[in-house]
């Protein structure tokens, strides 16, 4: 009867244990399966909150970028308008470097030009030194203060030899420039114009001063004209005018004014 009884228990043990162990399993089975589902829940929440945060991000990315845009136009704006001001600072200087060479052009030009006013009045300075001892010169001649003969004078800024008679034997004064003189024929006044303009002969004795040297003499100041003629018989005719001009070789005229004339027949 004993060992009936203990085999019994061993069975009945076993059922039991082996009821327990599928209780257990079932169990087991049933929190992994809930721990999965928090898993997952967790999981989703977790995927939720990312996917939140990279919305947010591209968001932020999207602001961003509309702000980049933004100051891309604002920069370029600010660029193209540095551009232009550096385009117009450049014209400017352009502008401004002419007008400085404009400028130092013309000091040089007015530097040249008053370089020139001084030349020139250096030599108006000399010329009218020149001039007021020829006119002394002119004046001794006129009064009779230097003998007859051959004479250096500066007309014009020229500078020639006529011959002065002041023997005054007519009784017209001395200081006569003698222009041509023909006694007997020695020297052929048959000439070229050349010879006419420039003079021939030999001045004490048969000549022809020159159209140039009398332009000259007319041009700087007024002179008066006498012609003397005498025949062989010693009849002596004066013709004596107090003006006349020359004009230049182009015009080649002879103006003669006969505000007063003189005549007069002297018999040997």
């Amino acid at each position: 009867m004993m060992r009936t009884k203990c085999i019994f228990f061993l069975i009945v043990i076993g059922e039991v244990l082996t009821g327990i162990g599928n209780n257990v399993i079932a169990a087991t089975s049933d929190i992994e399966g809930l721990h999965f589902e928090m898993l997952l829940t967790h999981m989703d929440a977790f995927e939720g909150r990312i996917q939140e945060q990279i919305e947010m991000i591209n968001e932020q990315i999207k602001t961003i970028a509309t702000e980049i845009g933004f100051s891309k136009k604002e920069i370029k704006a600010e660029l193209n308008e540095v551009r232009k001001m550096q385009a117009g600072m450049v014209n400017k200087i352009e502008n401004i470097e002419g007008a400085l060479k404009q400028i130092t052009d013309e000091q040089m030009a007015a530097k040249s030009a008053l370089q020139n006013i001084r030349n020139e009045c250096t030599k108006k300075e000399a010329f009218l030194d020149m001039m007021k001892e020829q006119t002394s010169r002119l004046r001794g001649i006129e009064h009779d203060t230097v003998v007859s003969g051959m004479q250096q004078i500066i007309v014009d800024e020229k500078k020639f030899t006529v011959y002065v008679d002041s023997s005054n034997v007519h009784g017209l004064g001395g200081g006569w420039i003698i222009f041509q003189r023909r006694l007997d024929g020695t020297v052929s006044f048959n000439r070229t114009w050349t010879d006419y303009r420039d003079g021939f002969g030999y001045f004490k004795e048969e000549h022809w001063l020159g159209l140039e040297r009398l332009y000259h003499m007319l041009k700087s100041e007024r002179h008066e004209l006498l012609f003397v003629l005498e025949d062989t018989d010693g009849v002596i005719a004066y013709e004596r005018y107090d003006n006349f001009v020359l004009a230049n070789e182009e015009q080649a005229s002879l103006t003669v004014y006969m505000v007063k004339k003189v005549h007069m027949v002297i018999m040997d």
